[in-house]
């Protein structure tokens, strides 16, 4: 709907399969990203989709 209106959109999101389905016709780009996932301070290494259509 956004890009039938000419708006410029760019998110991220989690690499998952799902997401890369969804966004197929889209401009895809990938990172490696650190996350913090839980209390203990530990420190997780993973990709984040950079989505746009432009």
């Amino acid at each position: 709907m956004l890009r039938e209106r000419g708006c410029k959109v760019l998110i991220t999101n989690a690499d998952t399969p799902e997401i890369r389905d969804l966004y197929r016709t889209w401009s895809v780009s990938t990172r490696r990203v650190s996350r913090a996932i839980t209390c203990q301070k530990m420190v997780h290494k993973a990709n984040e989709l950079i989505i746009k259509n432009f």
